[in-house]
């Protein structure tokens, strides 16, 4: 007898850099906005990952830098959990999602990278909103919808930091 196992199919992929054309709508924004002096990067490597890479600058008030994208408007209802497929530097990041892109605040997570390619599970219901830095008191995130993602970091440090992502799926 032949014992065959299913994969589960319900597996939503939001960003691939293995395929053509993940890149193109990335955008950097920096502390350059409010006079910082933060650098950052945002590429695909020859190895078909994305790189955020860059350095923090205290000079001028500044200590961020992040990279968004905008998505076709999806509905996400009935996934619970955001994985991310990256490799950091032991630094701790923020992903940030905007149920709606026009909206002027993100849901934002914190997660912690090893200096290992690692898959990290984030809850979307634990995604709390942000504006500028500072918690809302709204809800955290109803998992509904998605139209844009990015990734912050920030320090209260002068460093560099570099963060490899393979791809990005909801479960």
């Amino acid at each position: 007898m032949k014992l065959t196992l299913s994969v589960p199919t319900d597996t939503l992929n939001l960003v691939d850099f293995t395929s053509a054309d993940h890149l193109n709508n990335w955008r950097v924004v920096d502390d350059v906005i409010m006079g910082g002096e933060s650098k950052s990067n945002f590429k695909v490597n020859k190895n078909q990952y994305a790189y955020f890479s860059g350095k923090i600058s205290l000079e001028n008030d500044g200590g961020f830098c992040s990279v968004h994208t905008e998505l076709d408007a999806m509905n996400i209802a009935g996934k619970n959990q955001l994985l991310l497929h990256v490799k950091g530097d032991g630094n701790r990041y923020m992903l940030r999602i905007k149920s709606v892109a026009a909206s002027s605040f993100s849901y934002v997570h914190y997660f912690q990278t090893s200096g290992d390619w690692e898959t990290i599970h984030l809850d979307l219901h634990h995604f709390h909103p942000r504006y500028r830095g500072e918690n809302l008191d709204l809800p955290n995130y109803k998992g509904e919808q998605i139209e844009e993602i990015g990734f912050l970091f920030s320090s209260k440090k002068a460093q560099e930091f570099n963060l490899l992502i393979k791809k990005i799926e909801l479960v």
